[in-house]
């Protein structure tokens, strides 16, 4: 069965749960320090099955000293966050994958499937499960065709996060430029290759929440019920006056996911 979470910030999660999300992601960053369990207490009492954000953006994937600082930063993360329940951490962490310039792009994408890799074998003792997601142009250079993602985290064992947002920002120069007003279902398909382990929504423009009858949604929900997914989506956009629109974006969600039952 589905469940709808929100991407949010730890201040703001309760009035998110009280919204009626089943879940909320929180940044995997919370738990980079030196946490105590004492600290970890008033997490514990929240629904925090996903969590994003994995990497800070100083720590540069591609240099030595951040392939050095890895595997402890990791270790310590997942500790932290199996402690409170999460089962599913999202690497999207685009200023740390980012390949600076000299660095050839198809090595950076490799280099990154690998180190994603070397991830998951240490959260499968956690038994938590990685899913990297797809970014934009905009923010990374890395990871910007989710096909072509998925191809090189399976080699190595990993799984997905479907991102819609970043699927539409790919999709709209080209889709568009071609007279297209929506994603063609082959899109979909290309870019949705398998079932993902998670998922993200939000739609263009400017990255807010669906509303049910959003066609250029459409073709990524029926896509994923194709693939039969029935995990976590999480809401992951911008508000104007988040108090007020928690719970509307929710029911919005589920009316789009529901639409065709």
């Amino acid at each position: 069965m589905l469940q709808f979470g929100v991407c949010i910030s730890l201040p703001h999660a309760r009035e998110a749960l009280e919204a009626g999300f089943d879940y909320v992601e929180l940044p995997a960053q919370l738990f980079k320090g030196q946490e105590t369990q004492a600290d970890l207490a008033p997490i514990k009492n929240l629904a925090i099955p996903v969590t994003n954000m994995f990497f800070p953006g100083t720590m540069k994937l591609y240099t030595p000293e951040g392939r050095t600082q890895v595997p402890e930063y990791t270790r310590r993360v997942l500790d932290r966050a199996a402690a409170v329940g999460v089962k599913t951490m999202v690497i999207g962490s685009g200023a740390s994958r980012h390949a600076p310039e000299g660095l050839n792009l198809d090595q950076a994408e490799s280099e990154f499937a690998a180190i994603c890799g070397e991830i998951q074998k240490l959260a499968r003792k956690y038994h938590i499960t990685i899913a990297p997601e797809n970014l934009n142009h905009v923010e990374t250079n890395v990871g910007n065709d989710l096909a072509e993602l998925v191809k090189r985290l399976e080699k190595v064992h990993v799984h997905y996060t479907a991102d819609s947002y970043h699927l539409l920002m790919e999709w709209e120069d080209e889709g568009r430029e071609h007279g297209r007003k929506t994603p063609s279902e082959s899109f979909w398909k290309h870019q949705i290759p398998s079932l993902p382990a998670h998922v993200h929504i939000a739609t263009l423009p400017d990255r807010v929440y669906p509303k049910s009858d959003d066609l250029l949604l459409q073709g990524f929900v029926k896509r994923l019920k194709t693939l039969g997914y029935k995990g976590r989506v999480s809401l992951e956009c911008k508000f104007a006056d988040q108090a007020s629109e928690l719970a509307p974006a929710l029911r919005e969600i589920r009316d789009l996911f529901h639409a065709e039952d």
